[in-house]
């Protein structure tokens, strides 16, 4: 509900520029849904109760990597603008919100090593659910995103950093 996922093959398909906070390097886990799906249906069929799991597909992953295999799979090559962390917020530029999946700091992140070893859970690699994510948006023409900052807002901020 939030398009933190969205918003950045949103922006890969539709602008020319991005403004990539901290070059798209901080680190957070990311969950494929249909990797959360099933995990719960294995769980339903084998009865298992009692466990706790941290269903992540992706234990670490980027703006950056997303970035990089959305303009593969959709054949754009947006300009990446460089936004630090000190600019953003001197420019009232909210984490998470703002600018979706972007966190100043390494620490949104969960291990799925448990999820892997007890249940052989085998996640689904980016490249393939960044694809089949975008087959999803393609199929629905591609809705505005309801959150992130709007395209004037963006581009004043890259035109600040650029000039």
């Amino acid at each position: 509900s939030t398009d933190r996922f969205y918003y950045w093959l949103y922006q890969i398909k539709k602008s020319k520029h991005l403004l990539i906070p901290e070059n798209g390097e901080r680190i957070f886990s990311t969950t494929y849904v249909f990797d959360l799906v099933k995990t719960i249906v294995h769980l339903i069929q084998k009865d298992i109760e009692n466990e706790i799991f941290n269903v992540v597909s992706l234990p670490e992953n980027s703006i950056k990597e997303i970035v990089e295999a959305a303009t593969l799979h959709l054949n754009t090559k947006p300009k990446m603008v460089n936004a630090p962390a000190e600019f953003l917020m001197e420019n009232d530029i909210h984490q998470w919100t703002d600018i979706p999946l972007w966190l100043n700091a390494d620490y949104f992140t969960y291990s799925n090593q448990k999820l892997k070893t007890q249940l052989h859970f085998e996640p689904t690699d980016l490249n393939q659910s960044v694809g089949e994510t975008i087959s999803y948006f393609e199929s629905i023409n591609w809705p505005e995103p309801k959150f992130g900052i709007p395209e004037s807002r963006k581009s004043e901020l890259i035109n600040l950093l650029t000039s």
